[in-house]
């Protein structure tokens, strides 16, 4: 995801430092509180605050706005231990941040099955699966440390604002990836369609038309075949009236080869 340039300005870096400073004070007194009863305490409480790794791993106010916020909510209040039916400890705080993110990326997830709206017409039922979109299931007391770490850092990672938008991004380059990597000498044909697209036109034109699938341009049938036809779905899309660089003979392909 780019970095947006002018987000650590001045302003944004002193308050950045403020609220890391207050999260680790807080958590270097509540920590020795703990420590009086609780010999291990500090392998459940959380790590230090680090303003370094705020920038380094933030690059939108929104995801900032979010972060800073989880730091202020760390407080005496929800600093106990929680102990976990599989022996994992960790504060009460860090629990609920951890419910908080799972809510936000399961949120996101039911928008975007929402805008693929899976259906047979479309070629689209397997999408759910094909963009691991069914609901992260975050039972703590069934978990091992482990699988909790695993979902902790899946839904935090999908919480983020741009996180979408990276996806769509990626599935158009694996499309043009898939499409050279599998037509050969018939992928610019392709490629002068699709490459142009933004990865909202992509994905709205996956919903649509099974041939727009990223699927079909692996189909075994032959690559001049595969690639005629999705340059026509492109195009019928599309609504270009006119074929791109089409010379009759062009598609033509010896049928003993792939």
């Amino acid at each position: 995801m780019p970095r947006a340039n002018n987000l650590y300005g001045p302003r944004t870096n002193r308050e950045v430092a403020r609220v890391v400073k207050n999260f680790n004070a807080r958590r270097r007194y509540e920590l020795k509180k703990a420590l009086r009863s609780d010999p291990y305490a500090e392998s459940y409480f959380p790590a230090k605050a680090s303003v370094k790794k705020i920038k380094r791993e933030i690059n939108t106010r929104a995801d900032l706005n979010k972060e800073l916020a989880s730091l202020n909510r760390f407080t005496a209040q929800n600093t106990d231990p929680v102990y976990l039916d599989k022996g994992v400890v960790m504060t009460k705080w860090e629990l609920q941040e951890i419910k908080r993110d799972v809510e936000t990326a399961n949120k996101s997830r039911r928008k975007r099955v929402k805008e693929i709206n899976p259906n047979t017409k479309a070629g689209t039922m397997g999408t759910i699966e094909q963009h691991n979109l069914r609901p992260i299931r975050f039972d703590e007391d069934k978990m091992t440390a482990a699988e909790i770490q695993r979902v902790k850092n899946l839904a935090r990672r999908e919480a983020k604002k741009n996180f979408r938008s990276f996806m769509d991004q990626k599935y158009k380059d694996n499309y043009i990836q898939a499409v050279r990597e599998n037509l050969g000498e018939y992928a610019q044909k392709v490629l002068d369609i699709v490459e142009p697209l933004s990865p909202q036109q992509m994905l709205n034109g996956y919903k649509t038309d099974p041939v727009l699938n990223i699927k079909f341009v692996s189909d075994p049938l032959k690559r001049a075949q595969i690639a005629e036809e999705v340059v026509q779905h492109w195009q019928e899309f599309l609504g270009i009236s006119e074929p791109i660089d089409d010379s009759g003979d062009d598609w033509d392909e010896d049928l003993s080869e792939r």
